[in-house]
């Protein structure tokens, strides 16, 4: 880990990361994992239902992990781009 991420622990913050993409996700991710809207991404609740979703209809762990990755990959690509549709 590097000194900048150590430092951003200790202060309770999230990580600074090297793109907004990856910065985007990490707190989508917080929200809907502890539920406090600490960051008010306005995706997390509806990412949070197409992760149960993806729970519900894909019993087996490796389909749940391609399906959530292809999720987060696009998420990613949307929030990396210099303009967003």
């Amino acid at each position: 880990m590097n000194d900048a991420a150590e430092e951003d622990e200790e202060d309770g913050e999230a990580p600074h990361l090297p793109c907004r993409g990856h910065g985007a996700i990490a707190e989508i991710v917080h929200d809907v994992d502890v539920k406090d809207a600490k960051y008010g991404r306005e995706e997390a609740p509806g990412v949070g239902q197409v992760v149960a979703g993806v729970a519900a209809a894909h019993p087996d762990d490796e389909a749940r992990l391609e399906r959530g990755a292809d999720l987060f990959n696009d998420l990613y690509v949307f929030h990396s781009s210099a303009t967003k549709r």
